[in-house]
């Protein structure tokens, strides 16, 4: 009973991790395109590290193409 909890822990954790992932690359895409109303709406849904590697990339891209 105990390994079939971890086996659903394991995954639950690779689900929320795969929506995080998904989450911070729609956030950058949206910084990126400078649509802030759309990148606004990430924030809620997205965790910190997500935010800060999307914001740092987009901001970089921003930058260079400027």
């Amino acid at each position: 009973m105990q390994s079939n909890r971890v086996i659903v822990q394991e995954e639950d954790l690779i689900v929320l991790n795969q929506d995080n992932v998904e989450i911070g690359r729609s956030f950058q895409l949206a910084v990126s395109s400078h649509d802030w109303v759309l990148a606004e709406s990430f924030i809620p849904l997205a965790d910190s590290q997500r935010l800060n590697d999307g914001l740092c990339i987009a901001l970089d891209s921003i930058w260079f193409l400027r």
